[in-house]
């Protein structure tokens, strides 16, 4: 078992950033195990990561290895397989009622970072300071809850996110550096994202703009300015993004002119039924 995010052998960037924010990886061999016991409904912090793609009729065979792994984690009611590639049977896992996702990964190097855009006027970003900072971020989450989420549910799990940010800002996982960034325009509180560096690679971390401020080039300035911040002030020469292909949000990111370089899939069942 590794904590923390160690390497990984599977998964490539985009599995081995997301390992830093778990509680522990465990090694089954054809699969890891990401595992997240502090926060059992993060249904994609507990998760399978499989060596290869899943072939088409394997869903039942990886559903009795998803319950075996999480047997001793009550609180993890769905199921979530990842892997790195092409579809597999993800058109599968659709038609089963599974939720699928197709994310492209973005990894930009220094030379890559496109010329820093004009901000919009009022801009200014700096990283979490204070309990107000913290409480600010916790309101900007509120206000991009999914509607498709139990709202005291999804607050639930987002505290547990929230609490292993503040772990890493207190140093209690060693290796990782970096913060929460806060965007105000004129003053007032606007957007964040998070940039986390562990042994020269970034990965960013939840990216949110606040409704009153959406569509006037907030997150384009933020992604670059938050990504200037990670090779100069955290030493990163390499940073790391991942969006749904074809979003909006991957348009904004694409601007900064990081290439797609892996393409990392996966699809979740919210409630897994009993064996």
């Amino acid at each position: 078992m590794t904590r923390f995010g160690d390497p990984l052998p599977v998964g490539g960037w985009a599995a081995t950033t997301e390992s830093w924010f778990v509680d522990e990886v465990v090694d089954l061999g054809d699969a890891l195990a990401l595992r997240a016991p502090s926060d059992p409904s993060f249904r994609w912090g507990n998760l399978l990561v499989l060596r290869e793609p899943m072939e088409a009729g394997a869903r039942e065979h990886w559903e009795r290895r998803f319950r075996t792994a999480f047997a001793d984690v009550p609180g993890v009611q769905h199921a979530t397989f990842a892997w790195q590639g092409e579809d597999g049977a993800l058109t599968e896992l659709e038609a089963a009622g599974y939720e699928p996702d197709r994310n492209v990964v973005r990894i930009g190097l220094p030379a890559d970072l496109a010329p820093t855009p004009s901000p919009p006027a009022g801009f200014a970003v700096r990283l979490v300071e204070d309990e107000a900072d913290w409480q600010a971020l916790r309101d900007l989450d509120l206000a991009d809850a999914p509607p498709s989420e139990d709202l005291e549910g999804f607050m639930v799990h987002r505290d547990a996110r929230w609490r292993v940010y503040r772990d890493i800002a207190g140093g209690v996982r060693p290796g990782l550096t970096g913060g929460y960034y806060l965007v105000t325009m004129n003053g007032e509180v606007a957007g964040s994202v998070g940039l986390y560096v562990r042994r020269g690679v970034g990965r960013f971390q939840y990216v949110h703009v606040a409704p009153a401020f959406r569509r006037m080039g907030v997150a384009t300035a933020m992604m670059h300015a938050v990504a200037r911040e990670g090779f100069t002030t955290w030493h990163a020469h390499r940073l790391v993004i991942i969006a749904d292909a074809g979003e909006a949000p991957d348009r904004i990111y694409a601007r900064l002119g990081f290439p797609v370089r892996e393409r990392y899939v996966g699809a979740c069942l919210r409630v897994l039924p009993p064996a």
